[in-house]
């Protein structure tokens, strides 16, 4: 699955880890995190999955959509995380998620691409006794199940 590769990337990127720890500290929960957890942290869930087909049927090439949360505990922190995540957008050479491939690993992935950024409103978590902040980011992967 492209979300376990994007784990193990963003687990990669210095930017990144120097926020929400490393290896298995590092603060990045599928879905959502736990009340109480250190921050700030990520989360992460996939959206929607859209095979590519064509007229002789099905290929082993899909997109993922795939949303992942910045939560901090001010406005700031928020988007530094999402920025860190992103990274520089350079394709052959991206430092985040924006632009990145990868062909060393299943699945293959051909690019990331972000889609946008947008803080989400009222961000406190019921049940918790302070407010967080969370800026919501889109990504579009394009991976491959197993290489041609």
């Amino acid at each position: 699955m492209p979300e376990r590769r994007m784990v193990a990337r963003l687990k990669a990127i210095t930017a990144v880890t120097d926020l929400i720890g490393t290896d298995d500290d590092a603060r990045i929960y599928p879905i959502q995190r736990y009340q109480g957890d250190a921050l700030p942290a990520i989360t992460y869930q996939r959206l929607g999955n859209t095979p590519l087909n064509h007229s002789t049927g099905e290929t082993e090439t899909a997109w993922a959509t795939v949303q992942v949360l910045s939560v901090a505990v001010d406005e700031e922190a928020a988007w530094a995380l999402a920025a860190a995540i992103k990274g520089d957008g350079i394709a052959g050479a991206a430092t985040g998620l924006s632009a990145w491939t990868d062909d060393t690993g299943t699945p293959v992935i051909g690019m990331c691409h972000w889609q946008g950024d947008n803080e989400l409103p009222d961000s406190n978590i019921p049940g918790q006794s302070s407010q967080v902040f969370v800026v919501q980011s889109e990504y579009f992967i394009g991976y491959q199940q197993r290489p041609s």
